[in-house]
């Protein structure tokens, strides 16, 4: 399998590079603490690597993800429980928690290597 290479992470002026060896979680009291909104899951998504790809898992039981390539147009919504490869090289993941609304940026450099001009 090839090297999906690092992933990068964006929350608030943050940025965490996270090595494909390990894995990086999101939410009220995980990894990247994202607030201490009590609507918002301990751990609401995990970043990690599957078969060779980087994935993210929806970890929480009542937030949708929504997943949009910001250089282009494609969408993706992940349910509770569900995830996707990470096939763009970058993206925000957007969710909801209460009245309070979130936005991670992600980049996966090792996919801009390789995308086709």
């Amino acid at each position: 399998m090839s090297d999906p290479g690092s992933l990068r992470v964006q929350f608030v002026g943050e940025e965490i590079i996270v090595p494909p060896d390990t894995e990086l979680t999101f939410g009220r009291s995980a990894d990247l603490v994202i607030d201490d909104n009590p609507y918002l899951h301990r751990v609401l998504g995990r970043f990690s690597v599957m078969r060779g790809m980087w994935w993210l898992t929806n970890t929480g039981r009542s937030i949708a993800l929504a997943v949009t390539d910001t250089s282009g147009f494609s969408f993706s919504r992940i349910a509770p429980g569900s995830g996707m490869a990470l096939t763009f090289s970058e993206a925000s993941v957007r969710f909801e928690a209460g009245a309070a609304r979130y936005e991670i940026e992600i980049s996966l450099p090792a996919l801009e290597a390789h995308s086709v001009e």
